[in-house]
């Protein structure tokens, strides 16, 4: 999408690329085009059609699509047609059956290896992952604004710049102002 848009030669340039989000967003809701994103199976997630859906939402990146409506309803109607149920037998020692002959049996699946059962409810919660800098605003509103007029968030964030050609002592000067004057460590090690 992103390509598409701003390297062809015959649109227009854009000077506030907000306008473009803005578009798709009222495109999404209004049903005329389809954002979504595409998972290695071939569904669509995230898949936002003819449903409300935020500018700060919309990203450009390479993971994101406009879909025509045609499509977008195509794909709505196989998701709401149910598949046809696939019946296979139980690996021998996975699914136990528990109960007594009194009471239906209940058929407990063992979790896949490494993968603990998700609590109702937690004392709290840890994360660890790499987040692409196209994502760091949608990451914000949709995880982290949940948590953030809570107290006892803690943040810990490792910046690493590694730019062809380096960092120059002026971008280095600037970065530390800038660090100061949102009140954080200035303290940056040079590679």
């Amino acid at each position: 999408m992103r390509d598409a848009f701003f390297a062809s030669p015959q649109f227009p340039r854009l000077t506030n690329p907000d306008v473009l989000k803005e578009t798709i967003s009222r495109g999404a809701g209004d049903g005329l085009l389809a954002y979504a994103g595409k998972t290695p199976s071939g569904d669509y997630k995230p898949f936002c059609f003819n449903q409300p859906l935020m500018t700060a939402d919309v990203e450009f990146s390479d993971e994101m699509f406009i879909i025509t409506r045609e499509t977008a309803e195509t794909y709505l109607k196989t998701r709401t047609t149910p598949p046809a149920p696939v019946v296979t037998a139980a690996p021998t020692g996975s699914p136990i059956p528990t109960g007594s002959p009194n009471t239906p049996a209940t058929v407990q699946t063992p979790l896949p290896i490494g993968q603990a059962p998700m609590p109702s409810s937690a004392s709290g919660l840890a994360w660890t992952c790499e987040i692409p800098p196209q994502k760091w605003m949608n990451f914000y509103t949709k995880v982290l604004s949940k948590f953030a007029s809570a107290r006892g968030l803690k943040l810990t964030l490792k910046v690493e710049v590694t730019p062809e050609g380096g960092v120059s002592k002026q971008k280095l000067d600037e970065t530390k102002s800038a660090l100061r004057e949102l009140g954080l460590n200035d303290d940056i090690t040079p590679k």
